[in-house]
């Protein structure tokens, strides 16, 4: 028994050895740790801080580079240079190599932030759940018809109530509701100011002004709008199932279910076909150039060094502005079609009986036309009336 106890009272003591072991490491590692991260947060405020300063910096070095010219060069200036074929053939080349950093560098950071903003992942996500909600439940296709509708409708009867406000500005009509309810009290009333051949001038512009306002309030009405809304032409944000999905798909048609299909062809084609289609281009152009060696200067090199500089400047400024490019692009796009998509799908699940009065006229409006144009395919269908006579006409003559 004591050697027993003995071994154990050994172990317990290495075994708090090796916990205080532990714990020490534990200490360290947790100090450079934290050493770490200041340094590495240290490291970042700094680059942060240049970068904030970006414009600053370039501009400081600019000037600085402007100062200095005079001091080693002449310069002249004419209108002349603009003749040279040789000025604009320099220009050419800076233009498109300005453009061509420009282009890919915009390229590069679009897809850094559609790759790393949450919201637009989570936009898109949610676009996805919908469509796929839409493979077995159809409908997209039209709540977007009836969503274009409403838009119509609303945007038709701001432009009837615009003209009518017009209408009264041109002939002085204060109240549009009693010169439309109680035309000829009203225009007496309206006429008072007026004698003779000025009266009989105004009470015959303002019964040109009656008929063209019987006019448009006749258009404002729901049954003159379910006859003839089709056919007027209108600019408005149109709403259709493409703008919506904006090129997402069902997760397959099997979607639920593995297709083991691997698709290595396509995947990669649609990988890499448009940068190689791009570079064979470039190889293309350059290759048909014939270059020759020029032997190069102190202006030439301060020339092409001013270029660099110039591109920099422009690259980072732009690059600097795509974060607020991005938000008021591709995350308002992806939010509109978000929240119209999720608003389609709850009008759907609702029902028609609680729809609003604007639906429920934009859903008359759709039923009317497609029922019309039912009725005209049916009609083309049958047989003409004059065709069946002559028919009936010539079995009697014979």
């Amino acid at each position: 028994m004591d050697e027993e106890e003995y071994m154990e009272k050994e172990l317990k003591k290495e075994e708090k050895k090796i916990d205080e072991e532990r714990e020490i490491n534990s200490n360290i590692l947790g100090k450079i740790g934290n050493e770490k991260e200041k340094i590495t947060s240290g490291v970042k405020g700094f680059f942060i801080a240049v970068w904030d300063l970006k414009l600053i910096i370039f501009v400081q070095l600019f000037s600085l580079i402007i100062i200095g010219l005079d001091k080693f060069l002449t310069a002249s200036w004419s209108w002349d240079v603009f003749k040279d074929p040789d000025f604009w053939n320099s220009y050419i080349l800076y233009f498109i190599a300005n453009w061509s950093v420009i282009i890919v560098w915009i390229i590069r950071k679009l897809t850094i932030l559609k790759r790393n903003s949450k919201k637009y992942k989570t936009n898109n996500e949610k676009i996805q759940d919908s469509i796929d909600k839409d493979y077995d439940d159809p409908f997209i296709e039209t709540q977007a018809n009836l969503e274009d509708t409403m838009r119509k409708i609303e945007i038709f009867n701001n432009t009837i109530y615009t003209k009518l406000y017009k209408l009264s500005l041109k002939y002085h009509i204060r109240d549009l509701r009693e010169f439309y309810r109680q035309y000829d009290k009203y225009t007496i009333m309206l006429l008072k100011p007026y004698k003779g051949r000025k009266k009989l001038a105004w009470a015959k512009k303002y019964e040109k002004a009656h008929k063209k306002m019987l006019d448009l309030m006749e258009n404002l009405k729901k049954e003159w709008q379910k006859q003839n809304l089709s056919s007027q032409r209108l600019e408005y944000p149109r709403v259709t199932r493409s703008h919506i999905v904006s090129g997402l798909k069902p997760a397959g048609k099997f979607y639920r279910y593995n297709s083991y299909q691997t698709k290595v062809f396509s995947t990669t084609a649609k990988t890499i076909v448009p940068s190689t289609v791009i570079f064979s281009l470039i190889g293309l152009v350059l290759l048909s150039f014939q270059f020759l060696t020029k032997r190069a200067e102190l202006y030439d090199y301060l020339l092409f060094a001013s270029q660099i500089f110039l591109i920099t400047i422009n690259v980072v400024l732009i690059l600097s502005s795509l974060d607020t490019v991005f938000d008021r692009t591709y995350i308002k796009s992806t939010d509109e079609r978000r929240t119209d998509i999720e608003k389609f799908y709850r009008r759907h699940t609702s029902g028609k009986d609680k729809y609003t009065v604007q639906e429920k006229q934009a859903l008359d409006i759709i039923d009317y036309q497609e029922k019309g144009y039912e009725f005209k395919e049916e009609k083309a269908k049958e047989p003409k009336v004059e065709e069946t006579e002559i028919e009936e006409e010539k079995e009697k003559s014979e």
